[in-house]
């Protein structure tokens, strides 16, 4: 999987959980220490996240890339 792929799948997850009322972008933003408009710009594919912040989502919601696998 390139780090592209992981990204999207990461994003369509993040959407996944919005949609379920599991998460919400202000709740993203704070479990990981982001602007809640950088997390609005990753959800909206207006930016990438970096690998640390892709890091630190990850570990926010709890998730492995085997999960995104």
């Amino acid at each position: 999987m390139t780090f592209s792929q992981l990204h999207e799948r990461l994003r369509l997850e993040m959407w996944r959980r919005i949609q379920r009322g599991v998460a919400t972008g202000k709740l993203l933003a704070a479990q990981t220490g982001l602007r809640p408009s950088h997390i609005s710009n990753f959800l909206h594919r207006k930016q990438k996240l970096s690998l640390a912040a892709l890091d630190r989502l990850l570990a926010a919601q709890q998730l492995t890339i085997r999960d995104l696998a």
